[in-house]
Protein backbone atom coordinates (compact mmCIF):
# COMPACT_ATOMS: atom_id res chain seq x y z
CA UNK A 1 0.00 0.00 0.00
CA UNK A 2 1.34 3.42 -0.95
CA UNK A 3 2.25 5.87 1.81
CA UNK A 4 -0.19 8.80 1.70
CA UNK A 5 -0.55 12.33 3.03
CA UNK A 6 -3.97 13.98 2.94
CA UNK A 7 -4.81 17.61 2.23
CA UNK A 8 -8.43 18.48 3.00
CA UNK A 9 -10.15 21.54 1.59
CA UNK A 10 -12.76 22.31 4.24
CA UNK A 11 -14.44 24.77 1.84
CA UNK A 12 -15.28 22.00 -0.62
CA UNK A 13 -18.95 21.18 -0.80
CA UNK A 14 -18.85 17.59 0.44
CA UNK A 15 -16.27 18.06 3.19
CA UNK A 16 -17.42 18.03 6.82
CA UNK A 17 -16.16 16.87 10.22
CA UNK A 18 -17.49 13.36 9.63
CA UNK A 19 -15.42 12.99 6.46
CA UNK A 20 -12.27 14.23 8.21
CA UNK A 21 -12.85 11.80 11.08
CA UNK A 22 -13.44 9.00 8.58
CA UNK A 23 -10.11 9.72 6.89
CA UNK A 24 -8.29 9.67 10.23
CA UNK A 25 -9.98 6.40 11.20
CA UNK A 26 -9.35 4.61 7.89
CA UNK A 27 -5.78 5.91 7.53
CA UNK A 28 -4.47 6.44 11.10
CA UNK A 29 -0.83 6.51 9.98
CA UNK A 30 -1.38 9.08 7.21
CA UNK A 31 -0.94 12.77 8.12
CA UNK A 32 -4.00 14.96 7.49
CA UNK A 33 -3.43 18.63 6.64
CA UNK A 34 -6.20 21.22 6.48
CA UNK A 35 -5.82 23.40 3.40
CA UNK A 36 -4.93 27.02 4.12
CA UNK A 37 -4.06 29.05 1.00
CA UNK A 38 -2.13 31.61 3.07
CA UNK A 39 0.35 29.01 4.31
CA UNK A 40 0.22 26.79 1.25
CA UNK A 41 3.97 26.93 0.41
CA UNK A 42 4.95 26.10 4.02
CA UNK A 43 2.34 23.35 4.30
CA UNK A 44 3.34 21.75 1.02
CA UNK A 45 7.03 21.96 1.90
CA UNK A 46 6.29 20.12 5.16
CA UNK A 47 4.42 17.39 3.30
CA UNK A 48 7.13 16.89 0.69
CA UNK A 49 10.12 17.04 3.02
CA UNK A 50 8.74 15.70 6.34
CA UNK A 51 5.88 13.36 5.47
CA UNK A 52 7.65 12.06 2.36
CA UNK A 53 4.55 10.30 0.98
CA UNK A 54 4.38 8.19 -2.16
CA UNK A 55 1.13 9.95 -3.12
CA UNK A 56 -0.53 13.14 -1.89
CA UNK A 57 -4.31 12.83 -1.64
CA UNK A 58 -6.08 16.17 -2.09
CA UNK A 59 -9.72 16.05 -0.94
CA UNK A 60 -11.13 19.00 -2.87
CA UNK A 61 -13.28 20.31 -5.68
CA UNK A 62 -12.24 22.27 -8.75
CA UNK A 63 -11.13 25.38 -6.85
CA UNK A 64 -8.66 23.41 -4.74
CA UNK A 65 -7.44 21.46 -7.76
CA UNK A 66 -6.81 24.72 -9.55
CA UNK A 67 -4.99 26.07 -6.47
CA UNK A 68 -2.79 22.97 -6.44
CA UNK A 69 -1.92 23.20 -10.11
CA UNK A 70 -1.15 26.93 -10.03
CA UNK A 71 0.73 27.19 -6.74
CA UNK A 72 2.52 23.86 -6.89
CA UNK A 73 3.73 24.20 -10.45
CA UNK A 74 5.01 27.68 -9.70
CA UNK A 75 6.73 26.78 -6.44
CA UNK A 76 7.92 23.24 -6.99
CA UNK A 77 8.18 22.49 -10.70
CA UNK A 78 11.97 22.09 -10.55
CA UNK A 79 11.82 19.66 -7.61
CA UNK A 80 10.81 16.07 -7.14
CA UNK A 81 7.22 16.25 -5.86
CA UNK A 82 4.99 13.20 -5.25
CA UNK A 83 2.03 12.70 -7.55
CA UNK A 84 -1.30 14.05 -6.34
CA UNK A 85 -4.58 12.16 -6.35
CA UNK A 86 -7.75 14.28 -6.33
CA UNK A 87 -10.53 13.03 -4.05
CA UNK A 88 -13.65 14.63 -5.64
CA UNK A 89 -15.60 16.63 -3.07
CA UNK A 90 -16.81 19.70 -4.98
CA UNK A 91 -19.83 20.52 -7.13
CA UNK A 92 -18.74 19.57 -10.64
CA UNK A 93 -15.34 17.93 -10.00
CA UNK A 94 -14.07 18.76 -13.48
CA UNK A 95 -10.48 18.29 -12.32
CA UNK A 96 -10.97 14.76 -11.04
CA UNK A 97 -13.12 13.76 -14.02
CA UNK A 98 -10.49 15.10 -16.42
CA UNK A 99 -7.93 12.89 -14.70
CA UNK A 100 -10.27 9.90 -14.82
CA UNK A 101 -10.46 9.82 -11.02
CA UNK A 102 -14.23 10.21 -10.74
CA UNK A 103 -17.44 10.16 -12.72
CA UNK A 104 -20.41 12.50 -12.60
CA UNK A 105 -22.20 10.17 -10.17
CA UNK A 106 -19.25 9.76 -7.79
CA UNK A 107 -20.49 10.89 -4.38
CA UNK A 108 -17.68 9.44 -2.27
CA UNK A 109 -14.47 11.54 -2.17
CA UNK A 110 -12.52 8.49 -0.98
CA UNK A 111 -13.50 6.22 -3.89
CA UNK A 112 -10.27 6.96 -5.87
CA UNK A 113 -8.23 6.40 -2.69
CA UNK A 114 -9.63 2.90 -2.32
CA UNK A 115 -8.68 2.21 -5.94
CA UNK A 116 -5.15 3.39 -5.12
CA UNK A 117 -5.02 1.04 -2.12
CA UNK A 118 -5.70 -1.93 -4.41
CA UNK A 119 -3.18 -0.84 -7.04
CA UNK A 120 0.17 -2.64 -7.31
CA UNK A 121 1.92 -0.48 -9.92
CA UNK A 122 2.02 3.08 -11.19
CA UNK A 123 2.85 4.10 -14.75
CA UNK A 124 4.04 7.45 -16.09
CA UNK A 125 2.48 9.18 -19.08
CA UNK A 126 2.08 12.77 -20.32
CA UNK A 127 -0.94 15.08 -20.14
CA UNK A 128 -1.48 18.72 -21.12
CA UNK A 129 -2.53 21.61 -18.92
CA UNK A 130 -3.13 25.18 -20.09
CA UNK A 131 -0.58 27.75 -18.98
CA UNK A 132 -2.23 31.17 -18.62
CA UNK A 133 0.30 34.02 -18.68
CA UNK A 134 -0.63 37.50 -17.49
CA UNK A 135 1.48 40.66 -17.65
CA UNK A 136 3.11 41.42 -14.30
CA UNK A 137 1.53 38.43 -12.51
CA UNK A 138 2.30 34.80 -11.83
CA UNK A 139 1.02 32.31 -14.43
CA UNK A 140 -2.02 30.14 -13.83
CA UNK A 141 -2.39 26.48 -14.78
CA UNK A 142 -5.75 24.95 -15.62
CA UNK A 143 -7.69 22.47 -17.76
CA UNK A 144 -10.15 24.96 -19.19
CA UNK A 145 -10.90 28.69 -19.39
CA UNK A 146 -14.33 29.96 -20.38
CA UNK A 147 -15.89 33.39 -20.83
CA UNK A 148 -19.35 34.60 -21.79
CA UNK A 149 -22.25 32.16 -21.84
CA UNK A 150 -20.65 29.57 -19.57
CA UNK A 151 -19.57 32.26 -17.13
CA UNK A 152 -23.11 33.62 -16.96
CA UNK A 153 -24.50 30.16 -16.25
CA UNK A 154 -21.82 29.57 -13.62
CA UNK A 155 -22.61 32.94 -12.03
CA UNK A 156 -26.29 32.04 -11.80
CA UNK A 157 -25.54 28.66 -10.26
CA UNK A 158 -23.13 30.20 -7.77
CA UNK A 159 -25.83 32.51 -6.41
CA UNK A 160 -26.99 29.54 -4.35
CA UNK A 161 -25.39 26.20 -5.01
CA UNK A 162 -28.10 23.60 -4.86
CA UNK A 163 -29.71 20.96 -7.02
CA UNK A 164 -32.89 23.05 -7.20
CA UNK A 165 -31.01 26.14 -8.37
CA UNK A 166 -29.07 24.07 -10.90
CA UNK A 167 -32.32 22.64 -12.27
CA UNK A 168 -33.83 26.13 -12.41
CA UNK A 169 -30.80 27.35 -14.35
CA UNK A 170 -31.20 24.56 -16.93
CA UNK A 171 -34.93 25.22 -17.32
CA UNK A 172 -34.34 28.96 -17.73
CA UNK A 173 -31.69 28.30 -20.35
CA UNK A 174 -34.01 26.09 -22.37
CA UNK A 175 -36.90 28.51 -21.98
CA UNK A 176 -34.68 31.46 -22.94
CA UNK A 177 -33.93 29.74 -26.24
CA UNK A 178 -37.41 28.46 -27.11
CA UNK A 179 -39.36 31.45 -25.69
CA UNK A 180 -36.90 34.32 -26.01
CA UNK A 181 -39.65 36.86 -26.73
CA UNK A 182 -41.33 36.03 -23.43
CA UNK A 183 -38.10 35.77 -21.42
CA UNK A 184 -36.09 38.68 -22.76
CA UNK A 185 -34.36 39.35 -19.43
CA UNK A 186 -33.05 35.80 -19.03
CA UNK A 187 -32.28 35.51 -22.73
CA UNK A 188 -30.06 38.60 -22.63
CA UNK A 189 -28.32 37.50 -19.45
CA UNK A 190 -27.51 33.99 -20.67
CA UNK A 191 -27.43 34.32 -24.45
CA UNK A 192 -26.57 37.97 -25.04
CA UNK A 193 -23.53 38.57 -27.27
CA UNK A 194 -20.59 40.96 -27.03
CA UNK A 195 -17.54 41.76 -29.12
CA UNK A 196 -14.59 39.46 -28.51
CA UNK A 197 -11.08 39.79 -29.86
CA UNK A 198 -8.40 37.11 -29.80
CA UNK A 199 -5.32 35.95 -31.66
CA UNK A 200 -5.16 32.24 -32.49
CA UNK A 201 -1.75 31.01 -33.69
CA UNK A 202 -0.92 34.52 -34.89
CA UNK A 203 -4.22 35.04 -36.72
CA UNK A 204 -6.50 37.83 -35.52
CA UNK A 205 -10.09 36.70 -34.88
CA UNK A 206 -12.88 39.09 -33.96
CA UNK A 207 -16.59 38.59 -33.66
CA UNK A 208 -19.76 38.99 -31.65
CA UNK A 209 -19.97 35.89 -29.50
CA UNK A 210 -21.79 34.92 -26.33
CA UNK A 211 -19.22 32.36 -25.33
CA UNK A 212 -15.57 31.34 -25.70
CA UNK A 213 -13.91 28.24 -24.28
CA UNK A 214 -10.32 27.02 -24.41
CA UNK A 215 -9.52 23.56 -23.05
CA UNK A 216 -6.53 21.23 -23.06
CA UNK A 217 -8.27 17.88 -22.67
CA UNK A 218 -11.95 17.03 -23.13
CA UNK A 219 -13.88 18.16 -20.08
CA UNK A 220 -16.74 15.73 -19.55
CA UNK A 221 -19.77 17.25 -17.84
CA UNK A 222 -23.10 15.38 -17.96
CA UNK A 223 -21.67 13.28 -20.77
CA UNK A 224 -20.66 16.29 -22.88
CA UNK A 225 -17.25 15.61 -24.43
CA UNK A 226 -16.27 17.72 -27.47
CA UNK A 227 -13.53 16.49 -29.83
CA UNK A 228 -9.92 17.42 -29.16
CA UNK A 229 -6.33 16.80 -30.21
CA UNK A 230 -3.04 17.20 -28.36
CA UNK A 231 -3.14 20.97 -28.89
CA UNK A 232 -5.37 23.45 -27.12
CA UNK A 233 -8.94 23.48 -28.37
CA UNK A 234 -10.81 26.72 -29.03
CA UNK A 235 -14.60 26.98 -29.20
CA UNK A 236 -16.23 30.37 -29.78
CA UNK A 237 -19.42 31.65 -31.31
CA UNK A 238 -23.13 32.16 -30.90
CA UNK A 239 -24.24 29.36 -28.61
CA UNK A 240 -27.74 30.84 -28.72
CA UNK A 241 -28.10 30.00 -32.42
CA UNK A 242 -27.99 26.24 -31.80
CA UNK A 243 -30.92 24.28 -30.44
CA UNK A 244 -29.86 23.21 -26.90
CA UNK A 245 -30.96 19.62 -27.52
CA UNK A 246 -28.95 19.47 -30.76
CA UNK A 247 -25.98 21.09 -28.99
CA UNK A 248 -26.05 18.49 -26.22
CA UNK A 249 -26.54 15.59 -28.63
CA UNK A 250 -23.50 16.61 -30.67
CA UNK A 251 -21.48 17.09 -27.50
CA UNK A 252 -22.10 13.65 -26.05
CA UNK A 253 -21.37 12.07 -29.46
CA UNK A 254 -18.04 13.90 -29.72
CA UNK A 255 -19.10 15.77 -32.86
CA UNK A 256 -18.42 19.33 -33.96
CA UNK A 257 -20.94 21.64 -32.31
CA UNK A 258 -21.37 24.00 -35.28
CA UNK A 259 -19.89 27.20 -33.79
CA UNK A 260 -18.09 29.89 -35.77
CA UNK A 261 -14.72 28.83 -34.31
CA UNK A 262 -13.90 25.22 -33.45
CA UNK A 263 -10.25 24.44 -33.96
CA UNK A 264 -7.01 23.27 -32.32
CA UNK A 265 -4.31 25.84 -31.55
CA UNK A 266 -0.85 25.93 -30.02
CA UNK A 267 -1.31 29.48 -28.68
CA UNK A 268 -4.34 31.64 -27.92
CA UNK A 269 -4.29 35.27 -26.79
CA UNK A 270 -7.50 36.63 -25.26
CA UNK A 271 -7.37 40.37 -25.80
CA UNK A 272 -10.58 41.27 -23.94
CA UNK A 273 -11.75 38.15 -22.13
CA UNK A 274 -13.19 40.01 -19.13
CA UNK A 275 -14.87 37.77 -16.56
CA UNK A 276 -13.53 34.25 -17.07
CA UNK A 277 -13.83 30.93 -15.27
CA UNK A 278 -10.47 29.23 -14.85
CA UNK A 279 -11.22 25.71 -13.58
CA UNK A 280 -13.95 26.88 -11.24
CA UNK A 281 -12.25 30.11 -10.09
CA UNK A 282 -13.39 33.55 -11.27
CA UNK A 283 -10.96 36.04 -12.86
CA UNK A 284 -11.52 39.41 -14.47
CA UNK A 285 -8.94 39.59 -17.24
CA UNK A 286 -8.76 43.28 -18.14
CA UNK A 287 -5.44 42.87 -19.94
CA UNK A 288 -4.54 40.34 -22.66
CA UNK A 289 -3.75 36.82 -21.46
CA UNK A 290 -1.77 34.21 -23.39
CA UNK A 291 -2.69 30.53 -23.21
CA UNK A 292 -0.35 27.74 -24.30
CA UNK A 293 -0.09 23.99 -23.72
CA UNK A 294 1.94 22.91 -20.71
CA UNK A 295 2.94 19.22 -20.81
CA UNK A 296 3.19 17.56 -17.41
CA UNK A 297 4.01 14.08 -16.26
CA UNK A 298 1.15 12.15 -14.74
CA UNK A 299 1.05 8.84 -12.93
CA UNK A 300 -1.69 6.42 -13.93
CA UNK A 301 -3.12 3.41 -12.14
CA UNK A 302 -6.07 1.43 -13.44
CA UNK A 303 -6.96 4.17 -15.92
CA UNK A 304 -6.75 6.80 -13.17
CA UNK A 305 -4.12 9.53 -13.21
CA UNK A 306 -2.35 11.59 -10.57
CA UNK A 307 -0.72 14.96 -11.23
CA UNK A 308 2.91 15.81 -10.57
CA UNK A 309 4.57 19.14 -11.39
CA UNK A 310 7.81 17.53 -12.54
CA UNK A 311 8.57 19.27 -15.86
CA UNK A 312 8.52 17.15 -18.99
CA UNK A 313 11.89 16.94 -20.70
CA UNK A 314 12.27 18.63 -24.07
CA UNK A 315 11.76 16.36 -27.00
CA UNK A 316 8.85 14.42 -25.53
CA UNK A 317 6.27 13.81 -28.23
CA UNK A 318 2.63 13.93 -27.15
Amino acid sequence: MYKKSFIVNVNARRVDKKLIEKIKKLYPHSPVHIENPERFPQMFDEIVNKDRPDVIVWITGDGGGHLYATDTFRLFETRDVPPVLIGPSGTFNVFSKALGQSKIWTLDPLAPVRKLDKCESLEETVCNLIKVEREGEQPLFCWSATSGLIYNLFEMYNEKKSFVNGARMVVQTMASFYMKDLMKKHHERMLGKREYSMVVDGKQMNGEFNGIAVYSIPISLLGFKPPYSNDLQVMAGDFGSIDPLVFYKRGIMGQRIGLEIERPASEVVFENAGMTIVDGDDYDFQKPVKMTSYPMRVVSFEKTRCMTPDPVLEGVTL
